[in-house]
């Protein structure tokens, strides 16, 4: 039986074939399909069996790692570029996640602080109402 051919799709592209995939090559798109495994079927339908078994050999527990392989076995080429730029952008992921965590952490920081704050205003006027009596007027 004969695979049923079908379009890699990620947002409004639609890859048909491997010189497509090369041209319109997408980092966030190969390491998606690489991890749901759409890509490996997607290389069998395209009757591409050696690359879709070399591609499923990639572990995928770590992407940096991963997609060097990945272009290399795809674009049977020294990927260096689009490596160096991948580099980049895991980077930039990184940085950014970890800004969002200080935030976050922030957020929390302030709400404790402005929760103390509260406490001890609502704390000073319980004071003030029960020594209301020791105040002495001029």
């Amino acid at each position: 039986m004969k695979a049923i051919k079908f379009n890699l799709s990620y947002g409004n592209e639609h890859v048909k074939s491997l010189d497509e995939l090369k041209e319109n090559c997408n980092v966030d798109m190969l390491l998606e399909t690489l991890q749901n495994g759409l890509l490996v079927r997607w290389l069998t339908a395209q009757s591409k069996t050696d690359l879709a078994e070399r591609i499923s050999a990639i572990d995928t527990s770590d992407f940096r790692k991963a997609l060097p392989e990945m272009l290399k076995i795809l674009f049977d080429r020294d990927a260096s570029i689009i490596e160096q730029s991948a580099s980049e952008i895991f980077a930039i992921r990184e940085k950014e996640a970890k800004r969002l965590e200080n935030l976050s952490n922030l957020a929390e920081k302030e709400n404790e602080i402005i929760a103390q704050y509260h406490k001890g205003y609502d704390g000073l006027l319980e004071n003030l109402k029960a020594s209301k009596n020791d105040f002495i007027p001029h």
